[in-house]
């Protein structure tokens, strides 16, 4: 902490004073480790827990430890089956027990007969015990630990939402920025300005191939009010949006 001495006086617990917790040594010198004992015990061990330490001279350093903690980091849905599996990660600190999975709130008690010990930095895959025909409605997957750690998140098997649509006022072009927002990928088909398809739109995707950038095919002068645009995907997801007046650019 630098060339002086100094005095560590307080230990914080998630933002609570401890007053009673056992700082060795409380005086320290360049290059020295304290060893601090909180007062609390835990039966449990706490899913999350942050530090802070106050110096005699205002100073301070914190530190924040999830650990307890899991990510579902992919879902994949097999368009032979309908089944659906979800690879899961611990991305906290400690190993973790993973024990239920709830769709739509409703334990799903086939995916995880028995617990799974799931080490630091390790995935595991489970799958749901449904078959998925509709690709277009939300599927909610929560999946708990028996620590207490959870992870949830709500997507269609399909689907995409428009985030802006954007008006070029020195070349007269409409962008319009579509992203993914299914499980699966998609690949966007046709766009329809006003109801009217416009066959000749361009569709270009990013490289992380959830995100689109249309550009009609027809230029206006002053930007239009009124504009509603649909997008279609190849399996029949779409999105509309209507914007009174596009955000001007250019």
């Amino acid at each position: 902490m630098g060339d002086e001495t100094v005095t560590l006086v307080e230990v914080y617990v998630n933002e609570t004073l401890d007053p009673e917790a056992s700082i060795t040594p409380r005086v320290l010198s360049t290059g020295q480790t304290a060893k601090i004992i909180l007062s609390k015990t835990y039966v449990n061990e706490p899913t999350q827990i942050s530090i802070r330490i106050i110096t005699s001279d205002g100073r301070d350093t914190f530190t924040e430890k999830t650990l307890f903690r899991i990510t579902l980091e992919h879902v994949a849905w097999d368009d032979r089956t309908g089944k659906i599996k979800v690879a899961l990660k611990n991305i906290g600190y400690e190993t973790i027990t993973l024990s239920e999975v709830y769709i739509n709130g409703t334990l799903d008690d086939a995916a995880i007969p028995n617990p799974i010990v799931l080490s630091k930095d390790n995935t595991a895959e489970v799958t749901l015990s449904g078959t998925y025909t509709d690709t277009h409605t939300h599927i909610p997957i929560k999946v708990t630990t028996l620590e207490g750690a959870s992870d949830e998140r709500s997507s269609p098997i399909h689907g995409i939402w428009i985030q802006s649509i954007n008006w070029n006022r020195n070349t007269g072009e409409i962008l319009v920025y579509v992203y993914g927002n299914g499980y699966e990928d998609v690949t966007v088909s046709s766009v329809y300005v006003n109801g009217t398809l416009d066959a000749t739109a361009t569709v270009w995707t990013h490289s992380t191939n959830d995100v689109w950038t249309i550009t009609l095919s027809e230029t206006f002068v002053n930007n239009p009010p009124n504009l509603t645009l649909k997008v279609v995907t190849t399996d029949g997801a779409f999105a509309e949006l209507t914007s009174q007046h596009p955000y001007e650019f250019g």
